[in-house]
């Protein structure tokens, strides 16, 4: 069974070309609650340090539609 922070990351890499989603649903897509959406900034940095340099930021946004 994968983890949470995999299935974020498979979630933020799922987001096409041309499109954007939020931090929370990219934590309900993952199995995650709420309160979840605080710790995709975190996951998806660790995974760019440890050399995820593909993941789409510029794709997510807050639920206001802020960057």
């Amino acid at each position: 069974m994968k983890s949470f922070s995999d299935r974020v990351i498979e979630a933020a890499m799922a987001i096409p070309p041309e499109r954007v989603t939020t931090y929370g649903r990219i934590a309900r897509a993952a199995g995650g609650g709420t309160m979840a959406s605080q710790s995709i900034t975190n996951i998806l940095g660790k995974a760019y340090q440890n050399g995820l340099r593909s993941i789409p930021f510029h794709r997510i946004v807050y639920a206001d539609g802020h960057i």
